[in-house]
């Protein structure tokens, strides 16, 4: 009898918890920054043509001034076709816009099978910067520390 109003309260406080994380991550996309809001989708969209293994609208999100891009290009082929089952999930942290540019603090998760078969694991942080396109759409010109492509 001394355990139930122990659980009870408990189970409130979980539920509180939860209701004020799920605010959280829902504060800063309603009613925000239009470009906030397309740097998010951006990176969604980045995330899963990567993963999905489709090179080309990937690489299509690119500024021609990416720095080191032909070298990028072809790490990033290679790890695509050297690795399966591949999950990526970046989540973005902050999100800074300055006019047309737009900057995004994030980490990331990313988890795939080598080409001997066994299951990795990696994690890290990262800050894309994008710049609206004069035809519409964000492109990206960096990614400053660990990428997770």
């Amino acid at each position: 009898m001394l355990f139930k109003p122990m659980r009870h309260c408990l189970l409130l406080s979980a539920a509180a918890a939860g209701l004020a994380l799920a605010g959280c991550g829902t504060a800063g996309t309603r009613g925000g920054d239009p470009l906030e809001t397309e740097a998010r989708s951006a990176i969604t969209g980045m995330a899963a043509e990567f993963q999905s293994g489709q090179a080309a609208d990937f690489f299509g999100r690119f500024d021609h001034n990416f720095p080191n891009y032909e070298a990028f290009r072809e790490r990033t082929r290679e790890f695509l076709l050297r690795n399966r089952q591949l999950t990526v999930d970046i989540i973005a942290d902050t999100v800074l816009s300055d006019g047309g540019e737009v900057s995004v603090a994030a980490h990331w998760n990313r988890s795939f099978t080598d080409e001997q078969g066994a299951h990795k694991l990696e994690d890290g942080r990262c800050e894309f910067s994008f710049r609206r396109r004069p035809s519409g759409g964000l492109t990206l010109l960096a990614i400053r520390g660990s990428s997770p492509f």
